[in-house]
């Protein structure tokens, strides 16, 4: 499971630690063979991630047309989601610990 925690971001407010997070998980979804997706933007044709007031939407972005998947109230639980809607299945290992700077 992906948890964010209380983690050192070298002076980075909470949306750049976002980014931060989310360019990581997408760099690991991909190398698990992930394709057709943006964690960070709406892309045509592709299974996307933003966030929307407090919550984190899934939806699938074709032609200009958002078709919504999923909310979640936490990243962990949208990019687990996310993992699991890209591959089919959560896979076997995956963790998302590496993503992290040292603890506080």
């Amino acid at each position: 499971m992906f948890d964010i925690g209380e983690y050192r971001y070298g002076g980075l407010d909470e949306a750049a630690r976002e980014r931060h997070l989310i360019n990581q998980a997408a760099q690991r979804l991909k190398a698990l063979g992930a394709r057709d997706f943006n964690l960070l933007e709406d892309e045509d044709e592709c299974l996307c991630l933003e966030k929307n007031g407090g919550l984190w939407v899934i939806f699938y972005s074709e032609r200009g047309s958002k078709t919504f998947v999923a909310a979640f109230s936490s990243l962990s639980n949208a990019l687990d989601h996310m993992a699991v809607e890209l591959l089919g299945r959560f896979p076997l290992g995956l963790d998302w610990s590496g993503l992290y700077a040292e603890p506080l």
